[in-house]
């Protein structure tokens, strides 16, 4: 049986991680983990507290562990598809809560530390940024200041990690590249 390899999809606001995810979901024929925090703010507005970040930190767990459980009892013996693409993960809400609230809960750390993704995919701010009511930083020099504490958090951790930069269809080719020359 093959093993589930998770790869997340990391990175400032508007850096193409949510079109990656749905483009490398369509072409690994994978699951795909939604980012939770668009869903909490939906529904209950976009001025948060640090208490929001907790929440949403905990039901992006939630998710990411439904969608592994629910892959598992679909895939059977006839586990065509061995990846799971996460549509953010816990360096986007350390890094959110750092830089909004000046700390980040514990146990958000000790995921990190046990990190559980195989691999990680950090997308650069290098896409002109897109209007979204949930957005906070339209300024590239903003963009890229937060940037440079991803570029940290990924130096930082064991797992491999691939910069992904470019217009739509390098960053899908140099995904590609990078999974394949991990997992293939």
């Amino acid at each position: 049986m093959d093993k589930i390899i998770r790869i997340s999809i990391t990175g400032p606001e508007s850096s193409g991680k949510s079109t990656l995810s749905v483009e490398l979901q369509k072409r690994f024929d994978a699951v795909l983990v939604h980012e939770y925090a668009r869903l909490h703010l939906e529904n209950n507005g976009k001025a948060y507290t640090y208490n929001d970040v907790i929440k949403i930190a905990q039901n992006q767990i939630l998710l990411e562990k439904e969608a592994i459980k629910s892959f598992d009892q679909k895939a059977g013996s006839d586990k065509k598809n061995r990846f799971v693409f996460f549509d953010t993960d816990l360096y986007v809400l350390k890094i959110w809560s750092e830089l909004a609230f000046g700390k980040c809960e514990s146990f958000i750390l000790n995921h990190l530390a046990n990190d559980a993704y195989d691999m990680h995919l950090l997308c650069k701010p290098d896409l002109p940024w897109v209007f979204d009511e949930f957005r906070e930083h339209p300024e590239l020099e903003q963009r890229n200041f937060i940037y440079l504490h991803y570029l940290d958090a990924m130096q930082h951790q064991p797992k491999p990690w691939f910069e992904i930069y470019g217009d739509g269809s390098t960053r899908l080719e140099m995904a590609e590249k990078a999974i394949q020359s991990v997992f293939q």
